[in-house]
């Protein structure tokens, strides 16, 4: 993994595919992305952003809607 090559998940481009390669926050709050099935090597694809600030990902055949916050501790690589 290049680390050079990491990008926020909201950075994702729609419709494509990434990697989740790291967490990164407040302890708590990555506790919960956890809890929710977020974790290293999880793929995961942008399905949209909509109108009121969150990003939509489709990660297991279910789509998640993240707020831009959330969206800011997952770093991804794209596939």
């Amino acid at each position: 993994m290049d680390k050079n090559k990491l990008i926020l998940s909201c950075k994702i481009p729609q419709n494509k595919q990434a990697i989740i390669r790291k967490l990164d926050g407040d302890k708590d709050f990555i506790i919960k992305l956890r809890e929710l099935g977020f974790g290293e090597g999880k793929r995961v694809t942008k399905f949209s952003d909509d109108a009121h600030q969150c990003i939509i990902i489709n990660m297991d055949g279910r789509k998640i809607y993240l707020t831009e916050h959330a969206a800011h501790c997952i770093l991804v690589e794209l596939v």
